[in-house]
Formats: C-alpha cells, sequence, structure tokens
C-alpha cells in the first residue's frame, strides 16, 4: 500500500510487537558483540606484549616469569 508516495505496510499488533521485540535484541546483541570485540582487542593486546616480553628476555627463566607477571599484574581489563 503506498500513503502519499510513500510504501506503507499494514502490520497486526501482534506481529509488530514481536517485530519491535526482535530489533530491541538484535540492538542488545549489536552492543554484546561491540563489548567482546573490545575485550578481545585488548586481549590481543596483552598477549602481543606478552610475546615481546619474552621474547626480549635472554634465557633467564626469572626474568620472563617476572615480566609476564608484571604485564598480567597491569592489564586493562575492557568490561
Amino acid at each position: 500500500m503506498r500513503v502519499n508516495g510513500i510504501d506503507a505496510v499494514l502490520l497486526d499488533a501482534a506481529v509488530y510487537e514481536q517485530l519491535s521485540t526482535s530489533r530491541r535484541q538484535a540492538g542488545a546483541q549489536s552492543a554484546q558483540i561491540h563489548r567482546l570485540k573490545a575485550r578481545l582487542t585488548s586481549a590481543e593486546s596483552l598477549l602481543d606484549a606478552v610475546a615481546e616480553a619474552v621474547a626480549a628476555t635472554a634465557d633467564d627463566e626469572c626474568a620472563v616469569r617476572r615480566s609476564v607477571l608484571d604485564l598480567l599484574a597491569t592489564r586493562a581489563v575492557v568490561k
């Protein structure tokens, strides 16, 4: 149906509510995906820093352990 040159669709109230609910759920899932992406990016950065710390240390296991523990203790957690 066209109203004033604009396509329009008539929906039963129950169908409209179902579509509205689906739209809200999709919005919530999108927000959750963005949060998870931020956490993944943070985890990737942490792993990159750990890899650099391990690569920068010689064969001194204690230095590697200290570097890894320092990185883990100071990591930023994105929620």
